[in-house]
């Protein structure tokens, strides 16, 4: 038995649920599963320790543009972007359904996301290395130059990109333009890393450490960070004995 007689066979006594069975109805559930995997697929580029507002705005508005180019694919019936949806017969009613629905998620999108849209990161944020000097205020401007001519920290740029900021060399030798930078990227692009702590918190505050006051010490940190704990050097500051 076909998959298609499976389907019949199930909504035989479902009356309302034989829209699936019409053309139209196929299309449509093929575009939706269509969307819903590109969504999905955004979701999970947006997560992760490593993500910033920077890569999220870069994300989050390319997928708008992505909506917006569909739509005028759409409305020509070009459905190649959409690998269920090519497979099927679409009339133009359906096309016009689809592409109402795409305009309403780029509204959506762009309410949602205003705040993010009105972010104007310093073009020496993201391109340190080709920025003009002369466009960049004179108070970073020194330490802009010199960076501009520090082999180590363009290696470590070509490496990392813009987390370049968040590195301890960088910090150290560029203090000014890395504690702007930081203030831009460490606010949390997302609920992940939230999520991440709240279930770090369940983890460490068990029922024998229920007291634990995991605000004023290192565990939440060290649950939430790649940092690893530098033991041998913890170590050597402690006497292996107390004095006599």
């Amino acid at each position: 038995m076909e998959l298609f007689d499976i389907l019949s066979e199930f909504l035989d006594d479902k009356p309302y649920m034989t829209l699936l069975l019409t053309v139209d109805g196929k299309a449509l559930v093929s575009y939706l599963a269509d969307i819903f995997e590109k969504l999905n697929v955004l979701n999970k580029e947006l997560q992760g320790t490593n993500m910033t507002l920077v890569n999220s705005k870069a994300k989050i508005f390319g997928f708008i543009s992505f909506l917006e180019l569909s739509q005028e694919n759409i409305s020509v019936k070009k459905f190649e972007q959409f690998y269920w949806l090519n497979k099927c017969e679409v009339t133009d009613a359906t096309c016009l359904v689809i592409v109402e629905h795409l305009k309403i998620m780029v509204s959506d999108f762009n309410f949602r996301f205003s705040d993010l849209k009105e972010i104007n990161y310093p073009s020496w944020m993201t391109q340190p290395l080709l920025v003009d000097l002369s466009d960049v205020t004179m108070e970073y401007q020194g330490e802009l130059s010199e960076l501009q001519n520090d082999d180590s920290i363009k290696a470590l740029f070509k490496i990392k990109g813009t987390m370049m900021w968040l590195c301890e060399e960088t910090q150290a030798k560029y203090p000014n333009t890395s504690s702007l930078a930081r203030k831009l990227l460490l606010p949390f692009p997302s609920s992940y890393l939230v999520e991440c702590g709240f279930s770090a918190v369940n983890d460490l505050l068990l029922k024998k450490r229920n007291r634990l006051d995991i605000t004023k010490r290192g565990d939440l940190r060290l649950k939430l960070t790649k940092f690893l704990p530098r033991i041998k050097s913890l170590c050597s500051r402690h006497q292996a004995q107390g004095s006599h």
